[in-house]
């Protein structure tokens, strides 16, 4: 017999989205406000953002990496002590700063081409996880033409 539904542990994953673009956020908005183990708790349309995801405290920040200083945002990311999980929207594989942006400290890419399934994959198996796109010995796996490493 299965387990209660309400004895199952469920676990939120607060989710930022930086962008400039409306559409952009509002679309990613829309996408993630439909799977109820998503929480959007900010949108920022630009840097600085060190107090709003202080007080927001999300695990992921989606960046778009369409906005001016994407990847200094993600550098001056890996330096503060509580930082959520970046992934950068946006990249196509075939970019030479793709890998630039995961040294940074990225932990997922999702490239224009990304499918609905893939982005919200993506912002599940980041947290507790490797990271989407990350180096897989000393090159970058491009088997996952969706952000996706095997």
């Amino acid at each position: 017999m299965g387990t209660p539904a309400s004895t199952v542990a469920f676990t939120t994953i607060r989710v930022a989205l930086l962008s400039d673009s409306v559409l952009f956020r509002s679309g990613l908005r829309r996408l993630l406000d439909s799977d109820p183990s998503l929480l959007v708790v900010s949108e920022i349309t630009a840097p600085p953002m060190r107090e709003i995801l202080r007080s927001s405290a999300p695990q992921i920040l989606l960046v778009d990496a369409q906005i001016e200083g994407a990847l200094d945002v993600c550098r001056e990311l890996r330096l503060n002590a509580v930082r959520p999980w970046v992934i950068l929207a946006g990249v196509d594989w075939h970019e030479p700063w793709a890998v630039e942006a995961l040294k940074t400290g990225v932990r997922g890419i999702l490239p224009k081409s990304a499918s609905v399934e893939n982005v919200l994959k993506a912002i599940r198996v980041v947290p507790p996880g490797r990271g989407m796109g990350e180096p897989s010995g000393d090159r970058l796996d491009p088997r996952g033409n969706d952000g996706l490493v095997g």
